[in-house]
């Protein structure tokens, strides 16, 4: 008897077995020919060898389990030899539940329309007209014949496709989808709503209150809480309410009315502030402003015009201008605000940089680097430096200009900041938009100045002459606060004392910014050491060990402080406890020598991961993830990996720039990955800028370029007092951290909170303070809140506005979002 080659043709699942069958004829081609069994004999393709025809039964088999299911303890007749046995003893079978003419082409056994070759094929049983039994034929399922599972198609091996808890003809008669759990879309899966007994799984809104089921079901069970029989009462509702009836607590006030539930209605938009705008047909741009501020046109003498408006609000104390300019084919934004600086310092040799500002794309699509602090001499008028600066950047005298605002607006005891953005339109045209204002006034939260000057020059107040305006909402259920997880490395050497002791105590205000903007925060610490990178991942080993072959060192040795692993982070990782972190960046206990502080922290982040909620050395599994390098050196391992790396160079040539982009991209990426989404800031001597303390140090080009590419920013470690730039950071932290993103980027000024208290059932308009409100940061396109009576976990945020009509962006995934600006592609938008 011949002993044919076994060709398995496909998969049959039956039962909880799995059966390897071959789809072929009685004839097996193999490479050395057609198996050819004896007369009398048929070739078996599920022992591989030629069983009599007498033992085979032509008819279904009769020996199936009582649910129809075919038994695997027979697969080999009436005794107990498996497969293999039969195979190697050369035994023939007669195997009731496998007739010959299982996968047989031309014969459909069940007459379910499906040949019983093409159900091998497919996976199904041939003898079994249903054999997932949930109400359709398999023929039904396999709708085109192809004998395979298609899209389109249900899935005849399987009661329910979508595993929604329905079985397919259950949904097919009930006109549900059966291959989407949720058919109408409303977040709550078919088999809950049905399962309730009164939902409608093709009504978003079952009981038509206008609030969608899923809304009033928070958690999508199909039941109300844990009440019994549907019997509301708070205690067992846990705050929610019944998709089924308009009333659910009986009081007379819809569910639609009550405060945890406040929708975006028509006359929030009807009634919202009407945007100020002034434009600018020729260099094609216009400017939205606040109703109090006075905005008009320069004109000038000379034969090249200047395209430009200046604005001044003598209440506010701000004044400033929008200039179009020729950057002589630069297009890198950062690159173009290090060229201001250097205008600037033209007018105003001390003038130093504060803040280098954060690189986004704009709502319309072009490269901005936003939100830049450039300090001027205290006492500066304003007035004076506006009309300076703007004659400076546009290359006239200042004798050469004129416009209509008269106001002086003097200086104080404070710096004058010059805050700005400018945004790269083309190779021929930047735009810059700057207000002058002094510090304390800027960084008082009681007034509105700040965030007024923050509008203007945070990239959502500029847009295209002929782009318009559209009303938008959005409604929000507070869930619980926002998290973030922040970790700090710090210069260890000795030129940093005076830093560390300055960060050291500002500590405490730096925390009680994070806690009144209602953040759920935590802060670690990392050395600036290349010790032991065991534990890494691989990429970030690959990454690190060009520049830090690190020898692995025991903790205290030679000195206490040394040793561990690269990126560790110090006393056992994350603390939400201000003493604490105080303790841990004092340097009489944070003793090291190294000076890799970029690099340190991308380590530590990676050491993070995988996230955890219980893990104290981990981020947690919703937290933003703020990173923040303090230094007047160049991180260690670019020194190393650059040809300029430890230098005092401000600017570089374009060989150099080419070569920061390759070093500086990979560590960029990691960052930008999506289970850390990190955006890093740093304290360093800035590029761009002098650096008058800078004796020994080197300009950061490195870590500038990193907080630049992951949407952070850079702060100047040559000011006198850095606690202010630590505001700035704090205050930047807040918004990545906001979890109320906004659709489309608004006109600032038309921003509205509407607030439902859960507890107390109040509806009231919050209004916009960074004090004690709500503010608004462009950059992340997010609304944040400050003071003491932010909203709570359940109650409502409603945010009415304007945006502009083409700034929604469509999405695939998250990585066609900004991801600097930690945009995420949400219901197929960047958002």
């Amino acid at each position: 008897m011949a002993f044919p080659t076994l060709k398995i043709a496909c998969v049959a699942l039956v039962g909880a077995s799995l059966l390897m069958v071959s789809c072929s004829d009685d004839v097996d081609q193999t490479p050395s020919g057609p198996v050819q069994c004896e007369p009398g004999s048929v070739y078996n393709p599920i022992t591989g060898v030629c069983s009599p025809t007498g033992n085979n039964n032509p008819d279904p088999p009769n020996n199936t389990s009582s649910n129809n299911v075919v038994s695997t303890n027979n697969m080999s007749g009436n005794n107990s030899n498996n497969i293999s046995n039969n195979q190697t003893n050369n035994q023939t079978t007669t195997n009731n539940t496998m007739g010959s003419d299982r996968c047989l082409p031309g014969l459909d056994s069940d007459e379910d329309g499906l040949e019983n070759e093409c159900e091998c094929f497919l996976g199904t049983n041939p003898y079994l007209a249903d054999t997932d039994g949930d109400g359709l034929e398999d023929g039904e399922e396999d709708a085109n014949g192809s004998c395979d599972f298609d899209p389109g198609e249900t899935d005849p091996r399987s009661a329910d496709t979508d595993s929604d808890g329905l079985n397919d003809g259950d949904e097919i008669t009930a006109n549900t989808d059966p291959l989407a759990p949720d058919s109408d879309g409303d977040g709550i899966p078919d088999g809950a709503e049905v399962a309730s007994g009164c939902m409608n799984p093709l009504e978003t809104d079952t009981d038509g209150d206008g609030l969608p089921d899923d809304l009033e079901d928070s958690n999508g069970d199909g039941e109300l809480g844990t009440c019994v029989n549907r019997m509301f009462d708070p205690q067992c509702a846990g705050g929610e309410s019944d998709p089924c009836v308009v009333d659910t607590d009986g009081d007379g006030t819809p569910d639609s009315g009550e405060a945890q539930y406040r929708q975006c209605l028509p006359e929030d938009t009807q009634n919202l502030i009407v945007a100020q705008k002034v434009d600018n047909m020729n260099a094609n741009y216009q400017l939205v402003h606040d109703a109090s501020a006075s905005v008009f046109p320069v004109s000038t003498t000379t034969s090249a015009p200047v395209e430009a408006h200046v604005f001044e609000d003598a209440t506010a104390r701000y004044t400033g201008f929008v200039l179009s300019f020729d950057p002589s084919g630069e297009t890198n934004p950062v690159l173009l605000g290090d060229a201001l600086v250097g205008s600037i310092q033209a007018e105003y040799p001390s003038a130093a940089r504060r803040v280098s500002g954060r690189r986004v794309v704009t709502h319309d699509g072009f490269e901005a680097a936003v939100a830049s602090i450039v300090d001027l001499p205290a006492g500066t008028s304003l007035s004076a430096a506006r009309d300076a600066l703007l004659a400076e950047i546009a290359g006239v005298m200042p004798s050469e200009i004129s416009h209509g605002a008269t106001t002086a607006i003097a200086g104080d005891t404070s710096p004058t900041v010059f805050v700005h953005q400018v945004v790269s339109r083309s190779a021929s045209q930047a735009i810059v938009v700057g207000a002058l204002v002094t510090l304390d006034d800027y960084q008082n939260t009681a007034i509105r100045t700040g965030y007024l000057v923050d509008d203007l020059t945070g990239g959502n107040s500029l847009a295209g002459q002929m782009d318009q305006a559209v009303e938008e909402c959005v409604a929000y259920t507070v869930t619980a606060k926002p998290k973030v997880d922040i970790i700090i490395s710090i210069d260890g050497s000795g030129s940093m004392n005076d830093e560390q002791n300055r960060l050291a105590s500002f500590v405490t205000t730096f925390t009680t910014l994070l806690t009144n903007s209602n953040l759920d925060w935590r802060a670690a610490v990392t050395r600036p050491d290349c010790n032991d990178n065991m534990g890494l991942s691989q990429d970030m080993t690959d990454l690190i060990s060009a520049h830090c072959q690190a020898i692995p060192i025991p903790i205290g040795f030679p000195f206490p402080g040394f040793g561990g692993k690269t990126g560790e982070l110090v006393a056992g990782g994350f603390t939400g406890d201000p003493s604490e972190l105080q303790n841990r960046l004092d340097p009489s206990t944070f003793e090291s020598g190294g000076e890799y502080t970029i690099s340190a922290l991308t380590a530590a982040a990676d050491r993070a991961l995988p996230r955890s909620d219980t893990d104290a050395t981990k981020f947690r599994t919703e937290a933003a993830v703020v990173l923040i390098a303090i230094t007047d050196e160049e991180d260690e391992f670019f020194q190393d990996a650059l040809s300029f790396g430890n230098s005092q160079s401000i600017t570089l040539d374009a060989t150099q720039e080419a070569e920061l982009e390759t070093e500086t991209q990979p560590w960029i990426d990691f960052l930008l990955r999506p289970e850390i989404g990190a955006t890093s800031f740093g304290i360093v001597w800035p590029p761009g800028e002098a650096c008058p303390s800078g004796n020994g140090a080197a300009v950061a080009h490195a870590v500038a370029a990193i907080a630049n590419g992951t949407g952070g920013s850079v702060g100047s470690i040559c000011q006198a007092d850095i606690a202010s730039t630590l505001q700035e950071i704090a205050n930047a932290t807040a918004g990545i951290a906001s979890g109320l993103r906004l659709r489309g980027a608004p006109l600032p000024p038309t921003l509205k909170v509407v607030h439902g208290e859960a507890v107390s059932g109040n509806i009231s308009d919050m209004p916009r303070s960074r004090a004690d409100g709500f503010d608004y940061d462009s950059i992340v396109n997010r609304v944040k809140f400050t003071g003491t009576t932010p909203p709570q976990t359940g109650d409502r945020v409603v945010i009415p506005y304007r945006r502009w009509e083409n700034s929604v962006f469509v999405c695939q995934t998250n990585a066609d979002c900004p991801s600097e600006q930690k945009l995420e592609c949400l219901d197929g938008e960047c958002r």
